[in-house]
């Protein structure tokens, strides 16, 4: 066109004036097309931004992020995994379904109703966090995008009569709450609920320090004269069962007497009450002799049930380890050799070697059905109890290799909770001379901050001269181990038995240092695969230097120490020392 203009209006037009005309009017094409490709571009980058965005929002995979080598869609047409799981994140999200949406392009039907998708709305809104516009007052502020203040007040009492808070007597209105609230307590039996306000009130006066004793014993002979005959409802309520093991506590004996004659049918179910058993404890503590053989008597039976339950086995063990003689405890470890003996108990057997001896056919019989009796105990982890201790010690005495390995696989974590009985380390002893390295690592990873009190035990420093005589990994004995004496070098160097422990690391199984009973304990575990003879004991003193002694005035203290040990061992008889 311009071209034509051009030649109109000069008739003297040259063919080099044309040439540069056209190239001028090229270039100016190429300019324009490029400028509408930038613009399609920055509108096709804010589509995408976009997009982005809402993907973000509603967990929707992003393009970019799909490598080059996973196509969303496979050569025979497949959905990918990633393509199967856009409808369920759109689903989740709230997406609308493209195939469901009418052709018209608006969501709402024609009657003007709202979709499901709208109906949805404020339950999303709810579980997203975001308040519901109609229930936000004009005045309210919010506090952020994610947390809200609460809107409005909080609700008034409710008055009676709809009375206005001005016109109340505040002091009456109290009392009527009170009121009502000690009738809620009362429930279905006010009588017993005010025989247990009474019996507090007098209980308040008798537990106090200063209160004489003969006030004590007319207080108590009232409240028993008031509480007669409701011992087995009240005993089992956490406030007024005090009030028994008060009486208990400092009643005279006949009264004690009579409420022990009144509750003994149901000794079996007070031992297991949460509240209750404490007045077995007080009975074990203050009563008769009689009282405690009744209580002991009672548990014929009933050990195994006893000692799975998590309240019945304190009581168990308190009565087994503080009140029982010999014989007692005997019948109670004859339940767990077999079921005969819950019924028939035998004179004679005290332990499961006895028993054993006794009826030599039936040895596999007792340790089957000990094992059974351990098991639920083994699970429940109540590894505290010296009844415990004793049978597992039984136990692993006497079965094969395959069962203790078992069963000390179930034991090498609680080790360190038996130790502070002799059975329990005699059986710490056991794992350690007949476990694998495996299981002899994980005993002296649960040593680690309980060495110091180890040492201190009177049982329980047997088990790390144990560990000293069949650890394998000495550099991790000198870290884990060596590291808690050396730190505390001074108070287990004047200590009983934690002296013990380092005159076995530097003179080893010399009779004048360690008792020779001692001696003949530890020659039990020479037999095992692991014992070391000349690493640990005879090169102790060396790890004890190389390993943890690093500046001089650690040795000089360690030294001096050592020294004092010996002047107190020359003055005063070895022996008599450690029987």
């Amino acid at each position: 066109m311009m071209l034509t203009k051009r030649k109109a209006e000069n008739p003297n037009f040259t063919g080099s004036e044309n040439k540069i005309l056209t190239e001028f009017e090229k270039s100016k094409a190429k300019r324009a097309k490029l400028e509408t490709k930038t613009e399609k571009k920055d509108k096709d980058s804010k589509l995408k931004n976009s997009l982005l965005k809402v993907k973000k929002n509603t967990q929707i995979p992003d393009d970019s992020l799909i490598p080059k080598n996973r196509s969303i869609t496979t050569k025979k047409g497949k959905d990918n995994k990633l393509q199967k799981r856009l409808p369920k994140v759109k689903k989740s999200a709230g997406i609308p379904n493209e195939s469901k949406i009418p052709k018209n392009g608006s969501i709402t039907t024609k009657k003007g109703k709202d979709n499901k998708l709208q109906k949805r709305l404020p339950k999303v809104k709810k579980s997203a966090g975001i308040p519901n516009e109609s229930k936000i007052p004009k005045n309210a502020n919010t506090l952020g995008k994610k947390k809200l203040i609460k809107y409005g007040t909080k609700k008034k009492k409710s008055l009676p009569n709809g009375q206005k808070p001005d016109d109340v007597d505040w002091k009456e209105f109290k009392k009527a709450q009170k009121k009502l609230k000690e009738k809620r307590k009362e429930g279905s039996e006010p009588s017993r609920y005010q025989l247990s306000v009474k019996a507090k009130e007098v209980w308040e006066e008798l537990r106090r320090d200063d209160t004489p004793e003969a006030k004590k014993a007319a207080l108590c002979s009232n409240l028993y004269s008031t509480l007669r005959g409701n011992f087995n409802e009240l005993i089992f309520a956490h406030d007024t069962v005090r009030v028994v093991e008060c009486i208990v506590a400092s009643a005279p004996l006949p009264i004690k007497q009579a409420v022990f004659d009144e509750l003994k049918n149901n000794l079996m179910l007070i031992v297991k009450s949460k509240y209750a058993h404490f007045y077995i404890l007080k009975v074990l503590r203050y009563g008769t002799k009689e009282q405690r053989q009744n209580v002991i008597q009672m548990f014929r039976g009933h050990v195994v049930s006893l000692l799975r339950h998590k309240i019945g086995s304190k009581v168990l063990e308190t009565a087994y380890n503080d009140w029982a003689n010999a014989l007692e405890r005997a019948e109670i470890c004859q339940e767990f050799y077999g079921p005969e003996f819950k019924i028939f108990k035998e004179e004679g057997i005290y332990t499961l070697n006895d028993a054993v001896a006794k009826h030599p056919d039936k040895k596999v019989a007792f340790l089957n059905y000990l094992k059974e009796a351990l098991e639920p105990v083994i699970e429940k982890g109540l590894f505290q109890h010296s009844v415990v201790h004793r049978l597992l010690f039984e136990y692993l005495s006497m079965c094969g290799e395959k069962e203790k390995e078992e069963l000390i696989q179930s034991l090498r974590g609680a080790c360190v909770e038996m130790l502070h009985t002799r059975d329990g380390a005699r059986i710490t002893m056991i794992c350690l001379w007949h476990g694998t390295t495996k299981d002899r690592k994980a005993i002296g990873k649960s040593f680690k901050t309980h060495v110091l009190k180890i040492c201190m035990e009177e049982h329980g420093y047997m088990a790390l001269l144990a560990l000293f005589d069949c650890m394998d990994d000495t550099v991790f004995v000198a870290k884990a181990i060596l590291s808690e004496i050396s730190s505390n070098i001074k108070e287990i160097a004047f200590h009983e038995h934690g002296r013990k422990v380092i005159m076995y690391l530097l003179a080893g199984r010399d009779t004048r240092y360690t008792h020779p009973q001692v001696i003949d304990i530890l020659k039990q575990g020479d037999n095992n695969v692991h014992r070391l003879v000349n690493s640990m004991i005879t090169n102790g003193f060396y790890y004890v230097f190389i390993y943890k002694f690093n500046s001089i005035l650690s040795i000089i203290r360690f030294l001096f120490y050592f020294i004092l040990i010996f002047k107190i061992k020359t003055k005063t008889n070895l022996i008599s020392i450690y029987s």
